[in-house]
C-alpha cells in the first residue's frame, strides 16, 4: 500500500513539475497569437484610414470652381478620419501616430514625350497634419518594385503615371503586448496615392489657404 502511495505522489509531484515548466511557454505562445492578431488589425487598420484619407481628399480638390485645389482646412478635415478607422489613436500620445498628406508632380523624364514614357516624381508639398506626422522632402522620390514597404522618399512603380497624385502617410506606433515587456515596439507605415478625380488636368494638386506657404516646396506656392 506504501508503495502504491509513493507511486502515486511521485506521479503527482511529476504532473505538478511539468506544468510549472510548461505554463511559462503556454502563456508566451498565448500572447505570442494575440500580439500577431493586433498586428494585423493593426496593420488593415492603417491601410484602410490612408485609402479613406485619399479619397477624401481628392473629393474635395475635385470641386468645380476650383479644380485640384485643396485648402489646409480641407486636408485637415480629411486627415481626421484616421481617428474613425483607428479608434486606438484617439487615446495615443501624439508622438505615436501622424497623418501627412502630399501632392506629388509627375514630369516626363523626356521632355515632350507622349507615348512609352517614363517620369520623374517631385513632391510640391507636403502637410504634417495629425500627430507627430514626418512630411516627405521636396525634391525627388525615388522608384522602388511594387509591393515594397512605404517609404517617405519613394513610390512603387505603378505610381509613376502621367497624372499628378496625392500622397497620405499615416504612421503608428504598434506597442505589442508580449515583446513589449522588453522595450520593443514597431513602428507601422501605410501610405494611399490617388490621382486627381478631375484628371491630370493640372501639374499638380495645389495647397491653399492660411499656414499652406510652410508646407509648399520652392516652385510649387501657386
Amino acid at each position: 500500500m506504501r508503495r502504491v502511495l509513493r507511486a502515486a505522489a511521485d506521479r503527482r509531484g511529476a504532473a505538478a513539475l511539468e506544468f510549472a515548466l510548461l505554463t511559462p511557454v503556454l502563456v508566451m505562445i498565448v500572447l505570442s497569437v494575440t500580439d500577431v492578431t493586433e498586428a494585423v488589425i493593426t496593420w488593415w487598420r492603417l491601410s484602410a484610414a490612408a485609402g479613406t484619407i485619399a479619397r477624401i481628399a481628392t473629393t474635395y480638390a475635385a470641386t468645380p470652381t476650383n479644380n485640384n485645389v485643396l485648402t489646409v482646412k480641407q486636408a485637415t478635415t480629411a486627415s481626421t478620419a484616421v481617428f474613425a478607422v483607428v479608434p486606438a489613436l484617439a487615446a495615443a500620445p501624439a508622438t505615436g501616430y501622424g497623418v501627412a498628406i502630399s501632392s506629388v508632380v509627375m514630369t516626363p523624364t523626356v521632355p515632350g514625350c507622349t507615348s512609352g514614357c517614363t517620369y520623374v516624381a517631385t513632391t510640391a508639398w507636403s502637410a504634417a497634419l495629425q500627430g507627430g506626422a514626418q512630411t516627405r522632402l521636396c525634391g525627388r522620390l525615388n522608384a522602388v518594385p511594387d509591393g515594397q514597404p512605404a517609404s517617405l522618399t519613394a513610390l512603387p512603380l505603378d505610381a509613376f503615371t502621367p497624372a499628378p497624385l496625392l500622397v497620405v502617410d499615416v504612421t503608428y506606433d504598434f506597442a505589442p503586448l508580449f515583446t513589449n515587456l522588453f522595450g520593443a515596439g514597431l513602428r507601422f507605415m501605410e501610405t494611399a496615392y490617388l490621382a486627381p478625380r478631375t484628371g491630370d488636368d493640372t501639374a499638380w494638386v495645389r495647397l491653399t489657404g492660411p499656414n499652406a506657404a510652410p508646407a509648399q516646396c520652392p516652385g510649387y506656392t501657386g
